[in-house]
């Protein structure tokens, strides 16, 4: 793509990526609980316009978003670098696909690149306010549980006879998730990507852009081998030693995360198997997400999806019909 070709289409498609861009960050910015689910959508105009522009204009958005949002806001905050990242998440998962790498290295490698790349930018900002990266992130914990407790409080969220025992908690609940922090993170972009490809997919083929063909993810089921991650993580957490604890227990979370894959997949398979409503679909998965019982429940399905296949009994079915 030649220089001159940016005061036409290009120049349009620059601006059109950078206006939807801004629009997410700041929504994100401005509305406390609203604001988190929409940031969730910041990788995929980046992934979008870095497939149809190339690498140089489509870096573009990417960069001048968060420029423009540094100067809107004054300041570069660890609200900013999360949002960097996300954007940093869609701008690898369209390098990948232009590789034509496969559904699980493509979310395996742009996660590794993703958490690298955060971890480094902690480090420095940790350093620019003279305090190390687990003081930066508790510090900032902290405030994110109060703020939550604060608002969940206010709109009623809370039983009134367990406000203060939920406020006497927050102190072990910020030393569980700073110590669980690694886990959080590979599984909360996992998750990210995993909705990002969804989506891209049905975009991408509106507006005939390439996308690599993974087959119907409703397919798609956890490696074998993982089971003995699954086994030795639980081995871990035998030891009495808490620190050991903490590495078994981010081990089973990011596995988990890849079960649930699987067992959402199980999920959506039956769903149309037996051609549930739309909307009762997005019902269900609401449902799924929000309720920690079908949680587990799924992430059961997929990990017994590995001696069980429910697909292949669901297959079997319709077969004998």
């Amino acid at each position: 793509m030649t220089a001159s070709k940016v005061n036409g289409p290009v120049l349009q498609d620059i601006i059109r990526g950078l206006g939807v861009t801004v629009c997410i960050f700041g929504i994100a910015l401005s509305v406390p609980l609203l604001g988190f689910f929409v940031s969730l959508l910041l990788p995929l105009p980046v992934m979008f316009y870095r497939s149809k522009l190339g690498r140089r204009w489509g870096a573009m958005i990417p960069v001048v978003s968060f420029f423009l949002m540094s100067v809107l806001f004054g300041r570069v905050s660890l609200d900013l670098i999360f949002f960097a990242e996300l954007m940093l998440c869609g701008f690898v998962m369209a390098e990948l696909i232009n590789a034509d790498y496969s559904l699980e290295k493509t979310i395996l490698y742009a996660c590794g690149i993703v958490v690298a790349a955060g971890y480094a930018v902690l480090f420095f900002y940790a350093g620019s306010r003279d305090m190390g990266v687990a003081e930066l992130v508790d510090r900032n914990l902290a405030a994110n549980l109060d703020l939550s407790f604060k608002i969940y409080t206010e709109l009623g969220v809370f039983p009134e006879e367990n406000i203060q025992l939920i406020k006497d908690s927050l102190d072990r609940i910020r030393y569980v998730l700073l110590r669980m922090a690694p886990a959080i993170t590979v599984s909360f972009l996992m998750v990210v990507m995993w909705m990002t490809l969804l989506i891209s997919r049905v975009l991408f083929q509106l507006r005939n852009l390439y996308f690599p063909d993974y087959g119907p993810l409703k397919f798609w089921r956890a490696p074998e081998n993982l089971v003995w991650g699954v086994i030795g993580c639980g081995v871990v957490m035998i030891f009495p030693d808490s620190s050991i604890k903490m590495i078994g227990a981010n081990g089973l979370l990011i596995l988990m995360t890849i079960y649930f894959f699987s067992g959402i997949g199980v999920i959506a398979f039956y769903f149309e198997k037996f051609g549930l409503p739309r909307p009762l679909r997005i019902f269900s998965y609401a449902i799924i997400m929000l309720h920690q019982i079908a949680l587990i429940f799924v992430i059961g399905i997929g990990f017994f999806d590995i001696w069980i296949n429910f697909r292949k009994r669901g297959l079997s079915g319709n077969n004998d019909q």
